[in-house]
């Protein structure tokens, strides 16, 4: 006859008084309601106060008993590091000192004390003085939390939930396929061993009474606190707030999110001034139109002299389209009366000097064949002869033919100042011709 062992009986009363109290011992999780439990506190910002001018912005923070000023740009954020800053407190007058990040600080006791607190500063920068009041509202300091602990026996029912939760969470399958061949394995252990398998039963007991006890842990939408008769939910201690207040940059309730100025300052976060206005969709601006200089000319005269038409007898008008080459006007050169006289005595001279060598010529062809002269003779006077007759007629030429004024491109008469009759000056500007297909628009903003 074999006897139960004292482990084995301890054991077997540890799993039975498990399975007796885990339904008066639930803790609530999860989804589940039990009462009113303590509710984490948000999170604290510390207090702080701004004010601005058109030019500066100031904003104050005060934290465990310091108070510390960040002066900025109005308009581009940027930090303001060379400014002297005096402020009102209700300790007294007190001036800032210049912290290295580029804020400025100040002992501030009185910002321990809950209540609201009126601080004016003197700011003065590059000679201009400023003056920024700021209200700091220093809140109460939260409640206590309760500094009761768990019990051990709260602490291991809940560990047994969370392994239950996790169970119904999972696949069944794997974890089900396991079970049983943990359960298998432990039976295979027990019949091999026989004499310690009071112990093993006694402890797959107790595992199996705490992760399937279906009675120990309330239900989704049981409210375990409703009951008069149930014992009151156990409270686990939160963290309280740290006193100075936490500067976290998040997103607000509305939408917006929250920057503090450390974290601005990090970042070197700039900000620019936009302004709402109602635009045209067009504009008008002062310009002119100027032609294409590599698709334009002008004509001029390089002498200077009357003005005569072409050929068809009508100079060219505005908007005529005119070809490269076209002859638009004929300048004929002024000859003086002194000019006269000496183109007169030039022209007798060269006349003179042509007939002297045509009576040489003509006597060196008759002499050339008997030997008397050489051939080399004869067309030198030959030569001779013939650079006087061209002297003479580009003197002729000068008194009798006219400059012609072609056009220089492709285009349309832009600009005409052409009179018959008229005196036109040398380098004056007597026609303009531009192609309205290559035009400029200069305009001024």
């Amino acid at each position: 006859m074999r006897v139960l062992s004292a482990p084995a009986l301890r054991a077997a009363l540890l799993a039975l008084g498990l399975w007796s109290a885990a339904p008066t011992m639930s803790v609530a999780h999860e989804g589940h309601d039990h009462g009113s439990e303590a509710q984490a506190s948000p999170t604290a910002t510390a207090p702080r106060g701004s004010s601005s001018t058109d030019t500066l912005e100031l904003v104050a923070i005060a934290r465990n008993g310091r108070l510390v000023v960040f002066l900025d740009r109005a308009g581009s954020n940027e930090p303001v590091t060379d400014a002297a800053v005096e402020a009102q407190t209700p300790d007294g007058t007190a001036s800032a000192t210049p912290m290295p990040d580029g804020s400025y600080g100040l002992d501030a006791d009185w910002s321990l004390h809950p209540g609201e607190h009126e601080v004016l500063f003197t700011v003065t920068v590059s000679g201009a003085t400023d003056m920024f009041p700021v209200t700091l509202i220093v809140p109460e300091p939260p409640p206590a939390a309760p500094a009761a602990g768990a019990s051990p026996w709260a602490t291991g029912l809940a560990a047994a939930h969370d392994f239950q939760r996790h169970l119904k969470e999972s696949d069944p399958l794997p974890l089900a396929i396991g079970g049983i061949g943990f359960l298998l394995g432990i039976a295979v252990t027990l019949l091999m061993r026989g004499r310690r398998y009071l112990p093993a039963t006694a402890l797959v007991v107790l595992v199996v009474a705490l992760a399937f006890a279906p009675r120990a842990f309330a239900a989704d939408g049981h409210d375990g606190g409703t009951d008069g008769r149930a014992p009151a939910p156990q409270v686990f201690p939160t963290a309280a707030p740290s006193p100075g207040g936490q500067d976290l940059a998040r997103r607000l309730p509305d939408g917006s999110i929250f920057v503090p100025k450390p974290t601005q300052r990090v970042l070197a976060v700039r900000t620019v001034v936009t302004a709402s206005d109602t635009l045209r969709r067009t504009a008008e601006l002062p310009g002119r139109i100027v032609p294409d200089p590599s698709a334009s000319g002008v004509v001029q005269s390089s002498v200077g002299g009357r003005l005569s038409p072409p050929e068809t007898g009508i100079f060219p008008r505005l908007g005529t389209r005119v070809r490269k080459g076209e002859v638009l006007a004929y300048v004929t050169p002024p000859v003086q009366a002194v000019d006269v006289s000496d183109m007169r005595q030039r022209q007798g001279e060269l006349d003179q000097q042509i007939t002297i060598l045509e009576r040489r010529v003509e006597r060196y062809r008759k002499l050339a064949p008997g030997g008397s002269v050489s051939q080399v003779q004869l067309e030198d006077a030959q030569a001779e002869l013939k650079g006087l007759l061209d002297r003479r007629a580009a003197l002729d030429n000068i008194r009798q033919q006219p400059e012609a004024l072609k056009a220089p491109v492709d285009g349309v008469i832009a600009e005409a100042n052409a009179v018959a009759g008229q005196m036109a000056s040398p380098g004056v500007q007597v026609f303009q011709i531009v192609d309205p297909g290559r035009l400029w628009v200069e305009a001024l903003s």
